[in-house]
C-alpha cells in the first residue's frame, strides 16, 4: 500500500480514492466469477439472479446484477480491511489475495449458501445451506482477484 513516512495516504495509484480501487478489483473479480458461472452454472446469471429482483429470465440482466453486486461488494471488502485496521497489515499482493479469499469464502456462506436460497424460495429454508462446488470456486476466484487488483492499485 502507498505509504508516506509510515502511514497510509488517502489516495491510490493514479489518484484513485480505496473504495475505487475495491469497485475495480470488485468488477474484475466478478468478470472472472461470471466467466466460471456462465460456463458451469448459466442458469444462475440468465435465471436465479434476475428472478430474485422480479425479473424474467435475461442473461443482460443477470450479467447487470450480478456485476452490480460484484462492484458493490468490492466496496464493501474496502470498508471491512479500513475499518478493520488491516489497510497497514496487509502489505503484499499475497495477503491482500489471501484477505479476499477469506472474504470472496464468508460472502459465499452468508449470500449464497443462506440468504439466496431463502430469498428465491420466498423466506423457506428448506434448500438451506445451498451447497454447490462451483459456487464456491467462483466466490473463491471473485475474493482472490478482489485482493490482489486492490492491493496492485494501493500500491
Amino acid at each position: 500500500m502507498s505509504t508516506t513516512e509510515g502511514n497510509r495516504t488517502d489516495t491510490l495509484r493514479a489518484g484513485l480514492q480505496p473504495w475505487q480501487g475495491g469497485e475495480i478489483g470488485g468488477l474484475l473479480g466478478g468478470l472472472v466469477f461470471g466467466v466460471l458461472l456462465s460456463i458451469e452454472m448459466p442458469g444462475v446469471l440468465e435465471s436465479t439472479i434476475p428472478g430474485l429482483y422480479g425479473f424474467s429470465e435475461s442473461g443482460v440482466i443477470g450479467w447487470t446484477l450480478h456485476m452490480s453486486h460484484a462492484a458493490i461488494l468490492g466496496v464493501a471488502f474496502v470498508t471491512v480491511i479500513e475499518l478493520g485496521g488491516l489497510d497497514d497489515t496487509l502489505s503484499t499482493n499475497l495477503e491482500n489475495g489471501v484477505a479476499g479469499l477469506v472474504y470472496g469464502l464468508v460472502v459465499w456462506v452468508v449470500l449464497a449458501a443462506v440468504v439466496m436460497p431463502i430469498w428465491v424460495s420466498g423466506g423457506g429454508t428448506t434448500n438451506v445451506p445451498n451447497v454447490a462446488l462451483e459456487s464456491v470456486v467462483g466466490h473463491a476466484a471473485y475474493g482472490i482477484v478482489l485482493g490482489i487488483v486492490y492491493s496492485v492499485l494501493s500500491d
